[in-house]
């Protein structure tokens, strides 16, 4: 039974090294340096103490966390005078150096903890799709030229991301941690669902649309929900909104390599033509083309969906030195 005991003690020494305890447990751990067998103690505590010289650093992290540490090691000193100089030293430095690595984490609010956990970037190039899992199981399909940012770990009581670009997500059902996409213009808040999000900074359009479950968009001076099978487009340039019925099979078949344009603007379908087809496109000198285009256009190459355009809108094109010029 002591044993046990003894290496429950030496269990909570190395949580503590790993920033994975309670403040209960570490209540447990200053008891035990007078209660248990102190000798065993003051060996692993050898051990511990070797292993963890190189978190001095972040002892000048927290003030605050600095005098609780003063409290519970004043508390030390009174319940035991006897303990000798150089093993008190040591419980003395290791706790300072358990509470500023592990406890301050513990008690940092939500806020903190986000900006101390590490961030990973993706990016995708022009012509280039990716698919991943995040850290809680949720999967995502990026299109071309999207920059996605996520924590290594959900740490907080919230699921952050931030995108610049298009994904499809399907996100994994925690119904105690929502799911926030922040964009530079707009939030959009899920517990558990499967959606698209447009939201390249410099387009002049960006769309929501749902497949399953319920999304809520927080907009500066707006906030819509939508549930499946609806889209929310919005128009930066003239401030519109349009919530409709929307087909998410079309507003998704960029992943199966297809085109949907609803009533986008020529100018962001340009930007994405050329982030699928790497090439570039411009609009005659002089030309100021004001156009929406709609449907799905198969993108067998980028000729074929300018002549489907051209069909469409009058508005034509021709090659010169592998760029491609706009006109009407």
């Amino acid at each position: 039974m002591e044993n046990t005991r003894v290496s429950y003690i030496f269990t909570l020494i190395r949580r503590y090294t790993q920033n994975v305890y309670s403040k209960q447990e570490a209540e447990e751990f200053l008891d035990s340096l007078h209660t248990q067998q102190k000798k065993l103690v003051e060996e692993e505590m050898d051990h511990v103490w070797e292993e963890t010289l190189w978190i001095d650093s972040l002892c000048g992290s927290s003030e605050k966390h600095k005098e609780e540490a003063r409290r519970l090691l004043k508390r030390i000193n009174k319940k035991e005078q006897k303990l000798v100089i150089r093993p008190f030293l040591k419980y003395a430095a290791a706790i300072v150096i358990f509470l500023m690595a592990g406890l301050t984490y513990f008690l940092l609010p939500d806020k903190e903890k986000e900006l101390q956990a590490r961030n990973m970037v993706i990016e995708t190039r022009q012509g280039e799709w990716k698919s991943l899992y995040l850290p809680d199981g949720t999967h995502i399909t990026l299109n071309a030229c999207t920059r996605l940012v996520y924590p290594e770990k959900f740490v907080t009581t919230e699921r952050k991301i931030e995108i610049d670009g298009e994904a499809f997500l399907d996100v994994y059902a925690d119904a105690e941690k929502p799911f926030i996409i922040h964009t530079q213009t707009m939030d959009v808040k899920v517990l558990g669902t499967s959606f698209n999000i447009k939201a390249y900074e410099t387009d002049e359009q960006l769309s929501v649309s749902v497949k399953s479950g319920k999304v809520s968009i927080s907009l500066p001076e707006a906030v819509f929900s939508l549930v499946a099978n609806e889209e929310l487009i919005w128009d930066k340039e003239s401030d519109e909104f349009y919530k409709n019925k929307q087909n998410i099979h079309q507003a998704i078949s960029w992943i199966h390599g297809g085109l949907y344009f609803n009533r986008t603007p020529i100018g962001a379908v340009v930007r994405e033509l050329q982030r699928i087809y790497d090439k570039q496109i411009l609009f005659e000198e002089g030309v100021n083309i004001k156009e929406y285009i709609y449907g799905a256009h198969e993108n067998k190459s980028l000729e074929s969906v300018l002549t489907s355009i051209q069909y469409t809108t009058g508005i034509q094109y021709r090659k010169e030195n592998e760029v491609f010029i706009l006109y009407k």
